[in-house]
Formats: structure tokens, C-alpha cells, sequence
């Protein structure tokens, strides 16, 4: 279901960068942080059902706050590539599959997805209306001025 608020989209934010920080940024190790999908990635099978589960959340989310396509297929390609990084010890066993689950738990995929589906919702600009109710508002040809001059670079989602 698509957000109809600006309360939907605070709320799809807030569940992002949650599930960003949870995945990713849990424990720190010096310069290196781990989540619980490094963690998870110890156990056979758990960080891969992990990893699709938590990046699937994060996809839905987002096209719940209609970002564009590009920004989801990304987050798809970054989500996949985590889980295909992680899931040789599926195929060789946890013994051959630990350097890549090691690789695995340092790529932060799950945060850089995060990072970029948050900076998505902050560069659009919801309204919560209509077009055409928004196209009797003065402030809509005002933002629709800065848009087509370059002074602002944001999309308009009508929530409406």
C-alpha cells in the first residue's frame, strides 16, 4: 500500500534507517562495523535468509514511498550481490564458504541502501494532495519555477 501522508513517508524513513542500522552497524570493531547480518552469517543459511528478508523489507518500503525504479533496482542489485557474496558455504560447506562470509558480513549493503533510499525521500518533495488540487495552490507554480529553473533539484510526489 503506497504512503497517502507525509506521516507514511516519516514512518517508511524511520523503518529504513532501522533496518539499515540493524543490519549493518550493530557492533564496532575500530574502523569496521557489523550487523546482525554478520553475525547471522556465521550460521549456515541464516545470513542469506537474512539478508533477502531485511533487503526485501527495505525494497517494499521504498516503493511504498514511490522512489524512483532506478533507486529500487539498486537496492535489488546491491541486496543480491550481498546474499550471492555470502552464499558459497550453501554450496562448498562453512569450512570453504568462511573467507566469503567474512567478505560477506564487511560488505555494508544493507546500509548503502539505506543511505540511498533516505536521500531519495529527503530530495522529493511530497504533497499531500491531488495534482489538480495542488495546481490551485500558489506555492505549487512557485516550486514548480525553482524546479524548471535548476534553483531546486527535487521530484513532487502527490500523495493525494
Amino acid at each position: 500500500m503506497a504512503a497517502k501522508s507525509l506521516v507514511d513517508i516519516h514512518n517508511i524513513r524511520l523503518s529504513i534507517d532501522r533496518i539499515g542500522n540493524i543490519s549493518d552497524n550493530i557492533v564496532r570493531l575500530g574502523p569496521v562495523k557489523f550487523g546482525l547480518d554478520g553475525f547471522l552469517e556465521l550460521i549456515p543459511f541464516a545470513g542469506e535468509i537474512y539478508s533477502l528478508a531485511a533487503g526485501a523489507m527495505m525494497v517494499i518500503e521504498g516503493a511504498r514511498a514511490r522512489l524512483p525504479f532506478t533507486t529500487l533496482l539498486s537496492a535489488v542489485a546491491l541486496i543480491g550481490a550481498r546474499t550471492a557474496l555470502g552464499s558459497p558455504d550453501m554450496l562448498f560447506g562453512p569450512l570453504l564458504g568462511a573467507p566469503t562470509n567474512l567478505i560477506a558480513s564487511a560488505f555494508r549493503a544493507h546500509h548503502m541502501v539505506a543511505e540511498m533510499m533516505i536521500k531519495g525521500i529527503d530530495e522529493t518533495y511530497y504533497v499531500e494532495m491531488s495534482r489538480a488540487e495542488a495546481k490551485a495552490n500558489p506555492d505549487y507554480d512557485a516550486l514548480i519555477g525553482r524546479i524548471t529553473s535548476g534553483q531546486e533539484k527535487r521530484r513532487i510526489v502527490f500523495l493525494g
